[in-house]
């Protein structure tokens, strides 16, 4: 019989659940250098766990499933010495009998509306002199612009490229002004105007609200991941 809602938080209530499953390390998820990949899931309560790949993000069959084999603490884990960036994959769980289909809490990113996830080497994704970047120096008053990603370029009259419009694009772009009169400015030379030091991204991960298949139309708001 499954556990209800109440036994299940009774049973992680226990003290000795704590003592038994509480993993102190730091490489949950997919990690993957140039020595191989490591794949690792903490689910104490799964009975097999199996992580299946996929050469894309949305759509197909997985061309590959391999069972991870469970570790102290509650950790599953698969590793291999293959090079896997790029690949697509999911977690097949079996928990009190029922197969239940996950994409990995721990990913450093995913595909489509978050269904799978993505295995990076991030050393591949910095940009050309990435290692060298240094942040500036601090100043005397620090002047924090919080900023939505969407709204910060979404509206026409701001004078950024409508390919641009409401994505992360946008933040290249330098002299914007509004309605392109070269006159009034947008963007980060207003916000020079105004004295602002440091811009805060809001929101800045997977939006739980937006349909990313869809070309346009999806708007997001924040605070909903």
């Amino acid at each position: 019989m499954r556990k209800t809602a109440t036994e299940w938080k009774a049973y992680y209530s226990d003290p000795k659940f704590e003592q038994q499953y509480t993993y102190e390390g730091h490489d949950l998820g997919a990690t993957c250098t140039e020595d191989g990949t490591s794949i690792l899931l903490w689910s104490p309560v799964a009975e097999t766990v199996n992580v299946r790949f996929f050469q894309d993000g949305e759509t197909g069959k997985p061309y590959r499933t391999e069972v991870m084999e469970k570790e102290k603490q509650g950790v599953w884990a698969y590793r291999t010495k293959e090079m896997l960036h790029g690949v697509y994959y999911d977690f097949e769980l079996v928990i009190e009998g029922e197969a239940i289909r996950s994409a990995d809490p721990y990913a450093k990113a995913c595909g489509i509306n978050g269904q799978r996830s993505m295995i990076v080497d991030l050393k591949q994704t910095d940009p050309d002199g990435w290692q060298e970047e240094v942040s500036p120096e601090m100043q005397p008053e620090q002047v924090i612009y919080e900023v939505h990603i969407g709204e910060y370029s979404w509206d026409p009259s701001g004078g950024f490229p409508e390919a641009f419009r409401g994505k992360y694009k946008a933040f290249t772009c330098e002299n914007t002004t509004r309605n392109h009169d070269g006159v009034h400015p947008t963007g980060f030379s207003y916000m020079k105007r105004l004295g602002v030091t440091h811009i805060q991204l809001m929101p800045a991960y997977d939006y739980g609200s937006v349909d990313e298949s869809k070309e346009s139309g999806e708007f997001n708001w924040g605070y909903d991941p």
